[in-house]
């Protein structure tokens, strides 16, 4: 999102940009209303948190995203409102 833009309607999902280029390269699967991101210290693997909406039925969920390949590889409902994510530095062991 950029600064003083609206916020995007529907589920969003992960958006990966080249910055030297300030152009979107692809955006990666529909995770309901992402919140946060975080890289495995070898830079293989994003885990998002999709916050999701309760009222819509849509259940927070973890994604595993392997970023050679672009793709979710696991999705995992969470419950209702999760918000943030931090992993430890083996990217193996995290806490949201």
């Amino acid at each position: 999102i950029l600064l003083g833009s609206p916020l995007p309607k529907g589920p969003g999902g992960l958006v990966l940009v080249d910055l030297e280029q300030a152009a979107v390269v692809k955006e990666i699967g529909s995770i309901p209303n992402p919140t946060a991101v975080a890289f495995t210290a070898d830079g293989k693997r994003a885990v998002v948190v999709g916050f999701g909406s309760g009222r819509l039925g849509a259940p927070g969920s973890l994604e595993l995203v392997d970023l050679a390949k672009q793709e979710v590889v696991k999705s995992v409902p969470v419950g209702t409102f999760p918000e943030d994510l931090a992993l430890d530095e083996t990217g193996e062991v995290g806490l949201f």
